[in-house]
């Protein structure tokens, strides 16, 4: 499917400092005025400002509306695995920036905050949302291509170890690049593949009080799209199930109705699968 949102130039883009050293990415608007509103894109691990491909035709589906896109440039921006553990006070510090701080730089404060969570950004906003001392107000979230750490890593593992046998006694190496290959820090290393991990809520072998203990704490509305494609569950009817099953556990009516499996999106590549992605996204967003 061709989408009808053509990729184009980062043009008129605001920069902004918003923490030390951290910087992040405004799209701009047509009519130049400032959005009343934003976006924070969390991405998974690797991903940096501009990599993911569906933000610049949200960022144009909303614009009209009020609405706007924030790309924040975290600590683990870019480095794969990650070497700290700071992204969930680079998430406090950025929502705290653009609710409370940007009319010291001559700029509207922005009334209503989404986060959108791509990959392992949804850990980090489910953990965020729920586990964390959270101080700055956020209207809503999008968990988009969720991954969970112990599913993922034992999906590579098994095909290494299928490979190893298919190159037993042959000068072929094993292929560089077969899962996250920038440095990690131990203490990284040994907790996101572990069972249980503290933000870590999309394990299929969780029982429902452990789940409960996730979603009876979410506060605010939840769009959670799957991706029909990709990842480590390949059976479609499996993944709504899986949808199902969270649903049953958010209480209060935070659930969107627009959540779905989408069809045609994997995590890392949604060219066919922009137009479906961009339209649930903008009307969750809207309803805010």
């Amino acid at each position: 499917m061709d989408s009808k949102y053509p990729p184009g130039p980062y043009t008129g883009s605001t920069v902004h400092e918003y923490y030390a050293t951290r910087i992040g990415y405004e799209h701009p608007t047509r009519s130049g005025a400032p959005h009343t509103n934003t976006v924070m894109f969390i991405g998974e691990l690797g991903d940096c400002v501009t990599s993911v491909t569906y933000l610049k035709p949200l960022a144009d589906a909303l614009d009209k509306s009020g609405w706007g896109v924030f790309e924040p440039h975290f600590f683990s921006s870019a480095t794969s695995w990650g070497i700290g553990s700071q992204n969930f006070n680079d998430i406090e510090e950025a929502v705290k920036y653009l609710t409370t701080k940007l009319e010291a730089d001559g700029l509207p404060n922005k009334q209503k905050i989404v986060l959108l969570g791509h990959g392992e950004g949804c850990l980090d906003i489910m953990h965020y949302l729920t586990r964390g001392k959270r101080l700055a107000n956020v209207n809503g979230a999008i968990l988009q291509a969720q991954v969970s750490f112990t599913g993922n890593m034992s999906f590579y593992i098994d095909k290494i170890h299928r490979r190893g046998f298919e190159l037993y006694n042959s000068t072929d190496k094993l292929e560089n690049g077969s899962t996250y290959t920038n440095p990690a820090g131990v203490s990284q290393f040994h907790a996101l593949p572990g069972p249980r991990i503290d933000d870590d809520f999309l394990e299929l072998e969780f029982c429902d009080s452990f789940l409960e203990e996730w979603f009876d704490n979410l506060d605010v509305p939840l769009l959670f799209l799957m991706s029909e494609e990709g990842g480590f569950l390949e059976d479609r009817d499996e993944k709504q199930e899986i949808l199902n099953r969270y649903e049953s556990f958010v209480n209060g009516g935070y659930w969107s109705k627009l959540s779905a499996v989408v069809e045609g999106n994997s995590r890392n590549d949604t060219k066919k699968a922009i137009n479906n992605l961009v339209k649930k996204m903008a009307g969750f967003i809207k309803g805010i």
